[in-house]
């Protein structure tokens, strides 16, 4: 008997002590150490060459050792199990060339 009144009073205790709505102020607030906001001058970013301008057609070689031969980029079809190779071509411009997409990508 003893023991089924602690298990009905201990949870309810519990309860009650985790309602308290009361709270109480830090004496001295935390402070880090440093500046709380980073000041970056300039977030430009500097092109590391020129503009490279598109050389077709090129032979590119596949990491089982199939080479392909893209002569034509005007019609881009990014296919890929995540969507991530259609990303990075609508951030290079080339969105106006995409003629499909597969699931993943939205």
């Amino acid at each position: 008997m003893r023991r089924l009144v602690t298990l009905l009073v201990l949870p309810a205790l519990l309860g009650l002590t985790a309602c308290d709505t009361t709270t109480t102020p830090a004496a001295t607030p935390a402070t880090g150490c440093g500046p709380a906001t980073a000041v970056v001058a300039d977030t430009d970013v500097e092109p590391i060459g020129a503009d490279p301008g598109s050389a077709l057609p090129v032979t590119v070689t596949s990491a089982d050792g199939t080479s392909v031969t893209v002569t034509d980029a005007s019609r881009v079809l990014p296919v890929n199990l995540y969507g991530s190779i259609a990303e990075i071509v609508f951030s290079l411009g080339l969105g106006g060339r995409v003629v499909g997409r597969d699931t993943s990508t939205t």
